[in-house]
């Protein structure tokens, strides 16, 4: 009994495969059967999965695909040159900054040097002005003994000429105004306004008029 029913069963199974090939090959058939008009019109020839032979993706692509695949390009294109552009722009400006900066040095430089040298000329204007103050004050200093009052036998004549020489020293001594500078303040010693006062006194003497 157990091997009838075994072989009732083989059997039924292989008549289910014989049906199934017959139903495959009748879908061929009816494939092949098809209309031919219609075939002509699929010019594309088709695989299992439905896309065409030696043929990818962009052969499906919409014409919306393709003018978003170019405009995704162009905006990499202008990106890359944005970025390229702004790194020439950065070196450029680094180069200008640091060729300013050298100018501004030399510029400093060129000023302090300017500076230097004026300061040198007034401080040497100076020096010359303080020797002949130096030379002036020691004759007034080696000359003071002719004013002393124990010589009373020196005409007041003499001391007036000598007072006179002493007050050319002293202008000699005074510093020069030049033009386009700031005059100097020469501020006179208490010996230099003693004999400008003995100057002036023997002035008027000399100046004033004789009585009968």
């Amino acid at each position: 009994m157990m091997l009838l029913s075994v072989e009732t069963d083989i059997e039924q199974i292989k008549a289910s495969v014989d049906g199934a090939k017959l139903d495959v090959r009748s879908a061929a058939q009816k494939f092949a059967e098809m209309d031919p008009e219609l075939a002509k019109q699929n010019k594309k020839p088709l695989t299992f999965n439905g896309v065409a032979y030696g043929h990818g993706g962009r052969a499906f692509r919409t014409k919306e695909q393709e003018r978003k695949e170019a405009q995704r390009k162009n905006d990499m294109a202008t990106r890359i040159q944005s970025r390229v552009r702004g790194a020439m722009a950065r070196e450029a400006y680094n180069e200008k900054l640091t060729a300013a900066e050298r100018i501004a040095i030399r510029i400093q430089s060129e000023f302090r040097r300017r500076q230097a040298q004026k300061k040198l000329a007034e401080l040497r204007d100076r020096l010359q002005r303080e020797q002949t103050c130096a030379v002036v004050i020691q004759k007034i200093v080696r000359g003071r003994h002719l004013f002393a009052d124990d010589k009373p036998k020196l005409s007041t004549l003499s001391r007036f000429k000598q007072l006179t020489i002493f007050r050319r020293l002293l202008l000699e001594c005074s510093p020069a105004d030049k033009p386009g500078k700031r005059p100097a303040v020469f501020a006179p010693s208490a010996m230099q306004q003693q004999f400008s006062s003995q100057c002036s006194v023997l002035t008027q003497r000399k100046q004033r008029p004789k009585l009968g």
